[in-house]
């Protein structure tokens, strides 16, 4: 059975190396479990940016920011509207778990 996290995660122009580190993340439980990590810290942490998040949450943003797609795309978690960054200063979406859409 195919799931949400068997979807490629590099393009066919990437390079080798990328794609052989995609299957290999997607092959493992390890893609599924950094997204519930993440969705797990978006809750502790909502309306923040994805940054405020990993921030807050102690949770290293290279290897989870990844994982905000795929938490999105199995209904976990929305983005919100945009405000500016209490880490970067940028501008940059804020999240929030599903069920706490009306929050």
């Amino acid at each position: 059975m195919t799931t949400l996290f068997d979807n490629p995660l590099s393009r066919a122009t990437d390079p080798p190396a990328s794609r052989s580190a995609g299957r290999k993340i997607s092959a493992s439980d390890k893609r599924m479990a950094k997204a519930m990590t993440l969705t797990n810290a978006v809750k502790r942490f909502p309306n923040r940016t994805m940054r405020e998040v990993c921030t807050y949450a102690n949770l290293d943003y290279e290897s989870y920011h990844k994982r905000a797609k795929d938490a999105e795309s199995a209904g976990w978690i929305v983005r919100g509207p945009e405000r500016e960054c209490e880490v970067t200063g940028h501008r940059a979406a804020t999240w929030k778990v599903v069920n706490d859409v009306n929050n």
